[in-house]
């Protein structure tokens, strides 16, 4: 009655039950059931690139979705021909008042920008003290402790009711302009405004 390991007692090579072995990435194997194998259309597609930067990840099981994390620059602030002919129109019912414009040039957008308006403040006739600065680090010191300003950005700064300020804010508000308010920055003269990189 005795039979060799992998014969039947009738002396016929048994079929092996056992499920195949299959290879792993680190050169083992394990076994897979029959049946089971994911189907290669519904495999996963993961791919790292660089794109942007070496956090942008591209990966989707069909239609890979490429995910850039650089952001876009921000829009320039250059006025158009019409926006500035409005904006000198608007800030001529101020005349003869006093503004002191500061200049950051941090790349050619900040220097044009920075030109249009003091041209038009010029054009319409007030009295700009112009200034322009490599750097800028101005130090405030307010309830919440010393912080430092360093003219990014667009930046008006007078007293909470000076004239100046109400006609410069009407005046950018007309050609869709912002500017930001602070009351703490202003020293040489009634209205001061800071231009300096976009953000």
């Amino acid at each position: 009655d005795s039979y060799r390991a992998g014969h039947s007692p009738s002396g016929q090579p048994t079929k092996d039950s056992s499920p195949p072995a299959t290879p792993t990435p680190d050169g083992t194997t394990k076994a897979t059931t029959p049946g089971t194998e994911m189907p290669e259309k519904d495999k996963p597609n993961i791919q790292i690139e660089q794109h942007g930067g070496p956090n942008a990840v591209t990966t989707g099981p069909n239609s890979p979705i490429t995910i850039n994390q650089t952001p876009p620059s921000p829009p320039a602030r250059t006025l158009s021909q019409e926006r500035f002919d409005r904006l000198v129109t608007e800030l001529s019912e101020g005349r003869g008042l006093h503004v002191q414009i500061t200049l950051v040039p941090a790349d050619d957008e900040t220097g044009t920008f920075g030109d249009q308006i003091r041209m038009a403040f010029e054009r319409a006739g007030w009295r700009v003290s112009n200034a322009t600065v490599g750097t800028l680090s101005i130090m405030v010191v307010g309830d919440r402790g010393a912080t430092a300003f360093n003219g990014d950005g667009f930046t008006c700064s007078a007293e909470e009711n000076a004239p100046e300020l109400a006609k410069a804010l009407k005046s950018f508000a007309a050609i869709d302009l912002r500017c930001a308010v602070r009351h703490d920055l202003h020293d040489r003269a009634p209205l001061s405004i800071f231009i300096g990189k976009r953000k």
